[in-house]
């Protein structure tokens, strides 16, 4: 094995007899091309597909859900440079271990030669452990494969309201009460929650609130927080704290 070191945008010619050549056009052997760190063989004989790597590793969302992070697979020469020629190779995710159901689309044409993946999901139990595994036909149709760590399921999310207190103000004056509505964790699809006056409150609906208007929260994916405000009406009498209950 031989090895050199360039600058940028010089130029290389070596005699390879002797040398083995094999997957390199015999009327191009002997003379490589290196510039601007962008080298050109007529049979480009080292850049071509031999292994896979995982540039990304997938999060799982909860299940049937779109992946909090979708994987991203490289496709790698033999010394572990990503083959940025190729735009052929089809890596396909598969479940290797753990009982459920992969779905979305499973497998993705490189492009420069990365696989990109959209909108795996995985339908499966809460308590298991699941191992992914990417594979790709590559040079003389071997078999390349590469496997992610242990994977686990995340619960739905949970739904909490605050518990909010302002001054109720005097006459004229209209503070805010504010509740705030979370949830537990994001997930890659839209939440919505309905709400309404249960009116099981001491307040009284048009009196000493706003009435409020029966609605629907949305939760863009992603989004773990929102507010609901209901606008209080002040007064000048003296009386005991109030609630309002949604």
């Amino acid at each position: 094995n031989m090895s050199y070191m360039f600058d940028e945008a010089s130029a290389f010619n070596q005699d390879l007899t002797g040398w083995d050549t094999r997957g390199v056009n015999p009327s191009n052997r002997g003379r490589f091309d290196f510039e601007a760190n962008n080298w050109q063989a007529a049979n480009k004989p080292f850049w071509r597909p031999f292994r896979l790597a995982i540039a990304t590793a997938p999060v799982l969302a909860a299940s049937g859900e779109v992946f909090v992070t979708q994987p991203v697979v490289q496709i790698q020469d033999i010394n572990n440079r990503t083959v940025f020629t190729d735009d052929t190779t089809q890596v396909t995710f598969a479940i290797k271990s753990g009982q459920g159901n992969l779905g979305g689309t499973t497998t993705v044409t490189a492009s420069k030669g990365i696989a990109s993946f959209t909108d795996l999901t995985l339908t499966g139990s809460l308590t298991g452990e699941y191992v992914l595994k990417a594979s790709a036909a590559i040079h003389n149709a071997n078999a390349a494969e590469i496997e992610t760590a242990a994977l686990r399921l995340s619960e739905l999310p949970v739904l909490r309201v605050s518990t909010p207190m302002v001054a109720e103000g005097d006459k004229g004056e209209t503070p805010q009460l504010v509740f705030k509505v979370t949830l537990s964790a994001a997930i890659n699809r839209e939440v919505r929650v309905n709400f309404a006056d249960a009116q099981t409150g001491t307040a009284t609906s048009g009196t000493d609130y706003t009435a409020i208007e029966g609605d629907t929260g949305i939760f863009a994916a992603g989004e773990t927080e929102k507010d609901i405000t209901v606008m209080i009406t002040g007064d000048d009498i003296v009386e005991p704290d109030e609630t309002v209950v949604l």
